[in-house]
């Protein structure tokens, strides 16, 4: 992200691999932008109640044993507004029509291409 850029976001990273988490959170981070990251689709469900609203959720559709369509589901029910980028690997074509069913804004597919992210992180601010 330019130093010069105008305004942060305010970015919830949902996402089980640890590794992937801390990186993402960290570049984001570098770039200027507010991150909160959890493993959890609960814990995230209690942040989004819990903050003041986030900007933006980037959230993988897979966590664990759980699905990120949860997350999804709260996001709407209580009219969040934040701008929503799933991440995920699966070509599971249920899982994904499930995830679509709520219209995301993005659909970024792992290994992400950290470029698009910034592209439209910036263009969303």
């Amino acid at each position: 992200m330019p130093a010069d850029a105008k305004q942060s976001c305010r970015i919830l990273i949902v996402e089980n691999d640890p590794y992937a988490r801390r990186a993402l959170a960290a570049l984001l981070t570098l770039g200027g932008h507010e991150v909160t990251a959890t493993a959890s689709a609960q814990e995230a469900i209690d942040l989004l109640g819990a903050r003041p609203p986030f900007t933006h959720v980037l959230l993988d559709l897979m966590l664990g044993q759980t699905e990120g369509t949860g997350v999804l589901a709260q996001l709407r029910e209580m009219r969040h507004g934040a701008r929503v980028g799933i991440i995920s690997s699966t070509n599971d074509e249920e899982l994904i029509a499930r995830a679509q069913a709520f219209e995301p804004e993005r659909f970024f597919v792992k290994p992400l291409e950290i470029e698009r992210l910034l592209e439209w992180l910036k263009s969303s601010r």
